[in-house]
């Protein structure tokens, strides 16, 4: 269909969407958290009877859920779940239909309509190779997991899914205050580093190194606490609750520490 103004055609599309036949559906967008949902909410926020309620992390949209009445659906960003351009995971998956290539530079005002047909062939392909690389992962996902990828919105979230399902165990993640999360997450990252390139006399040479997963491999070759989980204020040694859980410490405690060192 053709239509002279474009809040005609997204009307066409969100009455759609928006009915019984595709209630509860999940609808991806390559990227869309960077381009396409920025115009589409644009839109559905000035229609009063739509419900929006969009979830966000790190200025990325999770996850908009999308509601008219007793109907709705939920709009993602696939590019969050899976984090590579869609020509190569087109590559990656070996579905039928890849990318097609599309010359946007010759575009221009007297030949807008002759690339009508192929823009259209071309947005179709993305489509396509777009469900066909979802279908596959999922499918492998749940084979191995029997995990739903449509309930995790990142990659993140859905190795978190996976990890509790399968490999925690008995074992318990404690829930943390703000405050003593952000205190605790220093310990895993690193620092801000800068690197100085000395001057050499010509003719000498420098060997420049750089660490790379350093925080890692430190928790996979080392100790790390897991299995005590209290918080403590002042000389940790004197805890009794210490005592009680591990006598045989000594003194020898392991654990994440914030101190001042005079």
């Amino acid at each position: 269909l053709d239509y002279d103004h474009i809040n005609e055609m997204l009307k066409d599309v969100f009455d759609s969407l928006l009915s019984s036949k595709y209630n509860n559906y999940t609808i991806y967008i390559h990227n869309g958290s960077s381009f396409d949902l920025i115009f589409l909410l644009k839109y559905l926020a000035s229609k009063n009877k739509i419900k929006l309620r969009p979830l966000f992390k790190d200025g990325k949209f999770i996850n908009i859920e999308i509601e008219l009445g007793k109907n709705k659906f939920y709009i993602k960003d696939s590019l969050l779940l899976l984090p590579a351009r869609l020509k190569d995971l087109a590559k990656s998956f070996g579905v039928t239909q890849q990318k097609l290539d599309f010359d946007h530079t010759k575009i221009n005002g007297s030949n807008l309509l002759e690339f009508k047909n192929e823009s259209i062939k071309y947005c179709i392909a993305d489509c396509v190779s777009l469900y066909q690389v979802l279908n596959n992962f999922h499918k492998e996902i749940y084979k191995l997991f029997k995990i739903d990828i449509s309930k995790t919105p990142t990659i993140p979230s859905l190795a978190f899914r996976i990890f509790r399902t399968h490999f925690l165990g008995n074992n318990k993640i404690p829930a943390l205050t703000n405050r003593l999360f952000n205190e605790l997450s220093q310990s895993y990252y690193g620092g801000h580093t800068d690197m100085y390139i000395p001057e050499l006399p010509k003719g000498k040479f420098i060997h420049h190194y750089d660490v790379n997963s350093l925080y890692p491999s430190a928790m996979f070759d080392f100790k790390y606490p897991t299995e005590l989980l209290a918080h403590f204020i002042g000389n940790i040694t004197n805890m009794p609750l210490l005592e009680k859980l591990n006598p045989l410490l000594n003194n020898n405690v392991l654990g994440i520490f914030k101190v001042k060192v005079i």
